[in-house]
């Protein structure tokens, strides 16, 4: 898929996370359809598309929430996948539905990298889908 930037690819990655997640119904019913208010997660440090997506497809936001960034030597700019994994069980137990992860290869101030293996463990064990965010410039 082909697209004429980065926040669309990143718009294009959070629609296709919102219809892993909730299925056809989603074109019927909207948001509805999920069955609680969708939420979903990036790195502090991510590119604003992910807020203007959040807008954009009406999931809100606030439901887009940032997750804090590990600026150490040894972290690199990459998000915390333990507080990740904390933020996903607070918003489930909340009633929220997690849909998705953000993660950035290459943030736009820091050029800081998430690391996709461990986010992935996260993904899977919550069943979310994970967007990877290459559009670095």
């Amino acid at each position: 898929l082909f697209v004429p930037g980065g926040s669309m690819a990143n718009m294009y990655g959070m629609h296709a996370a919102r219809y892993a997640k909730v299925g056809a119904a989603v074109k019927r019913e909207g948001h509805s359809a999920a069955g609680g208010q969708l939420v979903g997660f990036c790195s502090a440090d991510a590119h604003y598309s992910y807020s203007k997506g959040a807008n954009f497809m009406g999931i809100g936001t606030d439901n887009f929430v940032a997750v804090p960034v590990d600026h150490t030597p040894k972290g690199r700019g990459s998000m915390r996948a333990d507080v990740l994994e904390e933020m996903v069980v607070a918003a489930k137990a909340e009633g929220k539905v997690p849909f998705m992860v953000g993660a950035t290869s290459g943030t736009t101030v820091y050029g800081g990298f998430d690391d996709p293996v461990v986010l992935r463990e996260v993904c899977d064990r919550h069943g979310m889908w994970l967007h990877l965010d290459g559009a670095w410039g």
